[in-house]
């Protein structure tokens, strides 16, 4: 989760993530040396909503914390990096 405000905005943080690893940045970048990218969801907005996205998927059952702290170091969440054994409906995180 994260928001894509900075230089670049949302494609740019899109090709990073996309992009092999060169030199690890985020602590998503550590992860993404083992791991592959399987989907990406995406909102544009002005509002950042990642708090309240982690919040709500750390609220849907089946979720649990793989690594507390990841990817939430300059917040108070207790995570951003959420693991499902089953994909989940995330119809809830949606805008009606």
């Amino acid at each position: 989760m994260g928001s894509a405000f900075g230089p670049g905005g949302l494609r740019g943080r899109l090709a990073h993530h996309l992009a092999p690893v060169r030199k690890p940045h985020w602590h998503i970048d550590y992860l993404r040396q083992a791991a592959t990218c399987r989907e990406v969801w995406s909102v544009a907005g002005e509002a950042s909503r990642e708090h309240a996205w982690a919040a709500a998927l750390l609220a849907t059952p089946g979720a649990s914390t793989p690594a507390p702290r990841f990817g939430a170091s300059d917040c108070a969440c207790p995570t951003h990096l959420i693991h499902f054994a089953v994909k989940p409906d995330l119809t809830a995180l949606l805008d009606p």
